[in-house]
C-alpha cells in the first residue's frame, strides 16, 4: 500500500521540487511566459482531447461535473461559517477555501491513480472548477462582478466545442487529436513546476491566517467529499 501510495504521490513531488529547485536558482525561471502558455494552450487543449478522445460515457462527465458543482457549495458554506468563527475576511480568503487546487495537484492524481479514464472524470471535474475561479472567485476576490475575465479564458470556448463535438457526434480529425493531445501533454507537468517555483518564492509575513485557511481548506476538501460520495453514491 505504502508503495502504491508512493508511486503515485512520488512523481507529483518530484516535479514539484524540480520547480522549486529551479525557483532558488540563478536559472531565471520565466513563470509567468509559463504560466501564460498554461493557461493560452495547454489547458484548453487538454480539456478538449480528453474529452472528445477518452471513451468516457456522457452520463460519467455529467455526473462527474455535478459532484464538483456539489463540492463547490459545500465548501462554500462551510468556508463561510469557517471564516466567520476566525473573524478572517471573506474577500481574501473565501475563493482559496471553497474552490480546490484541482489542476497540478488533482489531475495528476487523478491520471496515476486510475489511467486514462481517471484523466477524462479528473478534467470534467477540473473545468467545473476553473470556471468559478475566472468567473466567481475573482468576483469575490475583485469586490464586484468579473465576467469579463471570464470570457477571455480560453478553457470556455474549448469547453464549448467538446459540447459542440459531442452533441453533435462530429468526427474529430486525427491531426486536430494528436496537435491537442501533443499540447496538453505539457500541462500537468508544467503546472506542478510552477507550482515548485511558487513556493520558492512566497514569503510569509503572518502565519496565523495561513494555517487557518490551510486547515479550513483541508477539512473543507473532507467535508465536501464525504457529502458528494454520500449523495451520488
Amino acid at each position: 500500500m505504502l508503495i502504491e501510495m508512493l508511486n503515485i504521490v512520488g512523481p507529483i513531488m518530484l516535479i514539484t521540487a524540480i520547480g522549486f529547485a529551479l525557483g532558488k536558482s540563478s536559472v531565471g525561471l520565466q513563470t509567468h511566459s509559463l504560466s501564460s502558455l498554461v493557461i493560452l494552450i495547454a489547458t484548453p487543449s487538454l480539456v478538449f482531447h480528453s474529452l472528445v478522445s477518452l471513451h468516457v460515457s456522457r452520463e460519467a462527465l455529467a455526473t462527474m461535473s455535478f459532484a464538483a458543482l456539489l463540492c463547490i457549495g459545500v465548501s462554500f458554506v462551510f468556508s463561510v461559517i469557517f471564516l466567520k468563527i476566525f473573524n478572517e475576511p471573506l474577500r481574501s480568503f473565501l475563493p482559496s477555501m471553497m474552490l480546490p487546487n484541482s489542476g497540478n495537484m488533482g489531475l495528476p492524481l487523478a491520471v496515476l491513480s486510475f489511467g486514462s479514464e481517471g484523466m477524462a472524470l479528473g478534467v470534467a471535474f477540473f473545468f467545473v472548477i476553473a470556471m468559478f475561479q475566472y468567473s466567481v472567485g475573482l468576483s469575490i476576490s475583485a469586490g464586484s462582478v468579473q465576467l469579463r475575465a471570464m470570457a477571455k479564458q480560453p478553457l470556455v470556448y474549448s469547453i464549448v466545442l467538446v459540447l459542440v463535438v459531442l452533441l453533435l457526434d462530429i468526427q474529430v480529425p486525427t491531426i486536430i487529436l494528436n496537435t491537442t493531445k501533443m499540447l496538453g501533454g505539457m500541462m500537468i507537468p508544467t503546472m506542478l513546476i510552477l507550482l515548485g517555483a511558487s513556493l520558492a518564492t512566497l514569503r510569509v509575513a503572518d502565519l496565523k491566517p495561513a494555517f487557518v485557511v490551510a486547515f479550513g481548506r483541508l477539512f473543507a476538501g473532507l467535508i465536501s467529499a464525504f457529502v458528494v460520495v454520500f449523495v451520488l453514491d
